[in-house]
This record gives C-alpha cells, sequence and structure tokens, in this order.
C-alpha cells in the first residue's frame, strides 16, 4: 500500500514483485487478507474499502460509506465480516460476500487509526487520536469497554493467540492490557520495579 493508490503484490520468497491492484483515486492506507487468502480488502483516502479477487488481481467491489480517509481494515476469522475506520471517527462493519454494509459503530471522539479482531472473532478492538481502545461485542456490534491508555495517538493493535491479552502501539511506548477486565498488565519486570519504586518512597 501506499502514496501512489496502489497495492504491490510481493513473493517472498523470490523477493520480487508479482502484481498491482490498482483502483483506488488517493493513497491506500492499510490492506488485509481474509483467511483463506483469496480476498484482499483495502482502505484509501479517496473514503473506500475495495475487495480484490487475489489471484485473478481483480477488483469485486467497492464499499461506500465513509465520509473521510478510512485508515485501516481488518477480516473477522471465518470471513463473515469486515471491518473499515477512519478519519469520520466511526467504524463500519460489511458483509464482504454481498459487499453491503451491515452496522454503523460510534463512540471515538477522533480518527480510528487501527482495528483488531480477537482470533475467535467476538471482539473486535479499535483505537486512535481520541488516545482510548473501545472494545466492541461481534457480531451485535455492542461496545464493552473503553481502555484509557495515555500513551498519545494509539497507531496499532494486536491480540495474543488466546485472546487474552491485547497490545497497544502507540506515540509513548507499548501497552499490553487483559481483556477480560480491561487493566493493563505490566511487562515482565515492571512489577518488580514498581514494588522497589514504592519501597524506597516508604
Amino acid at each position: 500500500a501506499s502514496e501512489d493508490m496502489t497495492v504491490k503484490l510481493w513473493d517472498p520468497a523470490e523477493k520480487k514483485e508479482v502484481g498491482a491492484l490498482a483502483g483506488h483515486k488517493a493513497a491506500v492506507r492499510a490492506v488485509a487478507f481474509s483467511g483463506d487468502s483469496s480476498t484482499a480488502a483495502t482502505a484509501s483516502h479517496d473514503k473506500t474499502v475495495k475487495l480484490w479477487n487475489v489471484a485473478e488481481r481483480k477488483e469485486q467491489a467497492t464499499l461506500e460509506g465513509h465520509s473521510d480517509a478510512v485508515w485501516d481494515v481488518a477480516f473477522q476469522p471465518g470471513g463473515e465480516l469486515l471491518a473499515s475506520a477512519g478519519a469520520d471517527r466511526v467504524i463500519k462493519l460489511w458483509n464482504p460476500a454481498e459487499a453491503k454494509e451491515q452496522a454503523t459503530l460510534a463512540g471515538h471522539t477522533g480518527w480510528i487509526t487501527c482495528l483488531a479482531f480477537s482470533p475467535d472473532g467476538k471482539t473486535l478492538a479499535s483505537a486512535g487520536f481520541d488516545r482510548t481502545i473501545k472494545l466492541w461485542n461481534m457480531p451485535e456490534g455492542k461496545e464493552q469497554a473503553t481502555l484509557t491508555a495515555d500513551q498519545g495517538t494509539i497507531w496499532s493493535l494486536a491480540f495474543s493467540p488466546d485472546g487474552q491479552t491485547l497490545v497497544s502501539g502507540g506515540k509513548q511506548g507499548v501497552r499490553r492490557w487483559d481483556v477480560k477486565t480491561g487493566m493493563e498488565r505490566p511487562w515482565p519486570g515492571q512489577e518488580k520495579k514498581s514494588e522497589k519504586k514504592e519501597q524506597a518512597e516508604e
């Protein structure tokens, strides 16, 4: 994905370009593959999400509904839902098979920069310029929790393979969270540092 409005496909073993997806009218911000890798979704500053047949390098559909630049896209494990979000501060849920909008999730007060589905597909995490992480129940789309992350703008999110931990990357570092309780989890070694600091203050 790039400023030239295209997506380049590469063979990592051969380290060479094997194709390109062209069709957006502005910079492409993000790319996501479906679970079986047959479909790619792309997010662009042209306010659209496009679906592509990867094998044929052909556009399948253009999803319109956002009112501003789209910053990220994510497929739900299993491929039943596709999520997109961006500068209009909302998340769109789509049925990729039918290329139809399913729901709009509102709650963020700033641009949404990143999305991540839990491995079981039951939770969607979103974050961005408002310095919060929101957890949404899938497929209902109800907000489960808001995690306040004092780390500036959040640019990336990732769930652990067991889905119990969420990691967020922001301007002021990387944090990890207990998905069930919504509490921040210290990194290994931080607990001891905190204990020493408390003892020193006493």
